[in-house]
């Protein structure tokens, strides 16, 4: 199985701690958050060869901490395209199936297990414990499946949160990738490969791997960092 994680971001709410480095490369007990993320990949078998990182800002000094093997694809407009085009830019780099880690994520180790022992292959992670705010990104879930992704859906009307984490089959990860080479081709190139995903969801069987309650966090902000700083003790991050 393939790895893919996104790292091309500015962070820019967390300047000036990414004055010099993408927010990836955000220390959190002496690790930067890519280096873990890749390290729990590692352990579940993952090879450093079959993982790719999409970089774009500050993309040198990520280059600094990422293993050997590791495939680094460029996205020089990181500053001007949001994480569809960096998803589109896999169209010419894999063929496979895939899992996705936003880079910015920090989560339990058994987070990870719960995507590992899940037999169905296409798969979004999905917190459906903790409360909902208008910002998540939240999922709609009938019938087992997923129906609908966006950061629109009303809180009350969604199931959970998709937390970054997903894996997708070949099939599935092509159609996708393919969406998004479709909105950047549209001039769409602001949205997210969520929003890529949403517009397909009809036609595809993708179902939530719960976090089960397991701590996790999205660091978007100063606020988030002390949580997930907070939360790496608990967790062992």
């Amino acid at each position: 199985m393939k790895l893919v994680i996104l790292a091309a971001g500015v962070g820019s709410r967390l300047y000036p701690l990414t004055s010099d480095r993408p927010k990836a490369m955000i220390e959190i007990n002496g690790k930067t958050i890519i280096e873990k993320q890749i390290e729990q990949a590692l352990k579940r078998g993952i090879k450093a060869e079959d993982i790719y990182v999409v970089g774009g800002y500050r993309i040198e000094a990520l280059k600094k901490v990422l293993p050997p093997g590791v495939k680094l694809i460029e996205n020089p407009e990181y500053n001007t395209k949001n994480n569809v085009y960096s998803v589109a830019l896999l169209k010419d780099h894999l063929s496979d199936g895939f899992i996705l880690f936003n880079s910015d994520v920090v989560f339990a180790p058994q987070i990870l297990d719960e995507l590992f022992s899940e037999n169905y292959p296409d798969v979004l992670v999905v917190d459906d414990v903790n409360p909902l705010d208008e910002e998540d990104m939240k999922v709609v879930i009938e019938d087992g499946f997923i129906t609908h992704i966006s950061k629109k859906v009303n809180p009350r009307e969604a199931q959970g949160e998709y937390i970054g984490i997903l894996r997708f089959s070949r099939d599935i990860a092509r159609k996708v990738i393919n969406r998004c080479w479709e909105m950047v081709e549209a001039g769409e190139v602001n949205g997210w490969y969520e929003t890529a995903l949403n517009t397909l969801l009809p036609e595809l069987k993708i179902r939530p791997v719960s976090t089960r309650g397991y701590l996790w966090t999205e660091i978007d902000d100063f606020k988030d960092l002390e949580y997930a700083r907070e939360i790496a003790q608990k967790i062992n991050w």
